[in-house]
């Protein structure tokens, strides 16, 4: 029917589809590096799905509304409790690169957050790819440049495992001080990447709420 559901392994995924006759789900886990779909082969914390499809608004509409949100969160400080945006990057890789604040770094937190945010750009750049088809001109050429530009943000990220180790991988004991620095370097030059990236976004929402 089109209508997406939410599960709640560790973290949130979505599900996306079923075979053999639902048997077996279909999603895309939250932690995904590739945004490849896989079954779902463990019990669930829980499921949302929304009974009602929301009245479809205009692609336009809709694109012009996210791009406002990507800025604000890449703009602001904080969202709630949290850090956001390139605050949080700041704040992430001084941590990262000063040895006595980098001992008390919550470990699995470190990795976890690296993998979603290698698969979050990548996420970013097929979004865009999509909402590129929306619109004509230097628009859609904008938009296409941010999503190579993300892209290329989560290709720089290279493997998780191999720069942001958690348990899965290593013992924390063996989490040095230049594997922290070498993660650093990494998130320093998405960061800057992305600076330019969302000064993109910023110029195409200045284009579409003029006209």
């Amino acid at each position: 029917k089109g209508i997406p559901v939410l599960h709640q392994p560790e973290e949130a995924s979505i599900i996306t589809g079923y075979v053999n006759n639902g048997a077996s789900f279909l999603r895309i886990p939250t932690e995904s590096v590739t945004g490849d779909v896989q079954p779902l082969d463990r019990i669930t914390w829980g499921v949302d799905i929304f009974t009602k499809r929301a009245k479809r608004r205009g692609d336009q509409e809709l694109v012009i509304e996210a791009l406002q949100r990507a800025v604000a969160l890449a703009d602001a400080d904080s969202s709630g409790h949290y850090f956001s945006g390139f605050k949080a990057y700041d704040t992430w890789i001084g941590w990262l690169r000063d040895p006595e604040r980098s001992k008390t770094l919550n470990f699995v937190g470190n990795g976890w957050i690296y993998c979603c945010l290698k698969s979050a750009r990548l996420a970013a750049a097929s979004y865009l790819d999509d909402a590129a088809h929306a619109f004509t001109g230097s628009t859609a050429q904008q938009l296409e440049s941010a999503a190579n530009a993300y892209r290329a943000i989560s290709d720089k990220m290279v493997t998780p495992c191999d720069v942001a180790p958690g348990p899965w991988k290593i013992q924390e004991s063996e989490w040095t001080q230049e594997m922290r620095n070498k993660e650093a370097q990494i998130l320093t030059e998405v960061r800057d990447r992305e600076r330019a990236a969302v000064d993109e976004l910023r110029k195409v929402v200045a284009t579409l709420v003029r006209t």
